[in-house]
């Protein structure tokens, strides 16, 4: 009997020791939905991955009398707009050969395979998830329908656009931003992305230059 009493003893004392090494379940961390969770393996962003140069407008303008299809801008001048859908979390590791690339303070365009097309009155950069310029299109007519909708050109080179079902006009030099939370690539963890579209105004004929090294 003090054989079975002493074991006894002991495997309380284990017992009590254990739940006292474990925290309570209210004291347990419970995720919310919504905010950033720690990453398990968090990939490092590419060291190389570019983001558009101006800071998005304000304030945007609305455009409650453009003349959908219309296009003011002289002959000989090219619209040019970029368009990123920027996550570098997700982005290639290694940098990728681009398709063009601009210098906004010279306002050249360099676009590395082709020719300038016949019937463009503009082009459209798309940027990938690490902001590299990996596509290029020609704008042929208006409106024109992609991630961002161009329904005007002025002769100054500023656009009527559609953002979310509204109209807003956009100056050479004016770009909307939009940041928002995404579950990256697949993983259980939570990090900010951002949609970004920016109105590089109109390029003479002479700062558009195909079969130039981007």
């Amino acid at each position: 009997m003090k054989l079975f009493a002493y074991c006894s003893i002991i495997l309380c004392s284990f017992l009590l020791a254990a739940c006292q090494a474990a925290p309570a379940t209210s004291d347990l961390a419970t995720p919310i939905e919504g905010t950033r969770l720690p990453p398990a393996s968090k990939p490092e962003a590419s060291p190389h991955a570019v983001v558009l140069p101006l800071p998005p407008t304000t304030e945007l303008s609305e455009a409650d009398d453009y003349v959908l299809g219309q296009s003011d801008a002289p002959a000989g001048s090219y619209l040019f707009v970029e368009y990123a859908d920027v996550n570098t979390q997700c982005a290639m590791y290694d940098e990728p050969v681009p398709v063009y690339s601009f210098n906004s303070d010279e306002g050249i365009l360099r676009v590395g395979e082709g020719e300038l097309p016949e019937n463009a009155i503009g082009f459209y950069g798309l940027r990938d998830w690490g902001g590299y310029a990996m596509g290029l299109q020609p704008i042929n007519q208006l409106p024109e329908q992609r991630e961002i909708p161009i329904l005007q050109i002025q002769a100054d080179g500023t656009i009527a656009v559609e953002i979310d079902g509204a109209a807003y006009w956009l100056a050479p030099g004016e770009s909307w931003k939009y940041t928002y939370d995404s579950r990256d690539c697949g993983g259980d963890w939570i990090d900010y992305a951002y949609q970004y579209f920016v109105n590089h105004g109109l390029l003479s004929v002479e700062n558009v230059r195909y079969g130039e090294r981007p």
